[in-house]
């Protein structure tokens, strides 16, 4: 006889209702099936740290053309490559901030449309002021190629 049968009935009881192999093929059909994106960019960075965040838009819309991604200059919709920079300056020329990047598709809910975030990528990040946006502008393309290597793996499959 079992001394502690609950540990056991809740362990038996979350292998039965989680089911990551259902959420792989869930998030490999709409990496497969994506064939445009609309890039937002939400640029609260302060202090001058991000001089320029089309940078950002320029690198991200290259890196999903080359990868025949088509990438939307009006939101349609669809698939929304959400890339929210949040910083300021901290100290004597030295910045912070952080930087999320989420792909998100629409899913109609009884309550509406919702957005739903199938891939997510988060930075913190603290540096020199005179260095900020181009290290944000190359962990923009490293997030980025990856998700676009990842779309076009999904598409050979």
């Amino acid at each position: 006889m079992l001394r502690h049968p609950l540990p056991l009935a809740l362990a038996i009881i979350l292998v039965l209702v989680s089911s990551p192999a259902r959420a792989v093929v869930l998030e490999e059909d709409i990496l497969r099936d994506l064939r445009e994106l609309y890039v937002d960019i939400i640029d609260e960075v302060k202090d001058g740290c991000l001089p320029s965040p089309k940078a950002l838009r320029s690198k991200i819309e290259l890196i999903l053309r080359s990868s025949r991604i088509a990438v939307t200059s009006e939101y349609s919709g669809g698939s929304v490559l959400r890339v929210l920079a949040l910083g300021s300056e901290r100290g004597s020329q030295t910045c912070a901030g952080v930087l999320d990047v989420g792909l998100q598709q629409p899913v109609e809910t009884r309550y509406g449309m919702k957005f739903v975030e199938t891939y997510w990528h988060i930075i913190v990040y603290t540096g020199p002021k005179a260095g900020f946006q181009s290290h944000l502008v190359e962990k923009v393309d490293d997030i980025v190629t990856e998700l676009a290597n990842e779309i076009l793996k999904a598409r050979q499959q």
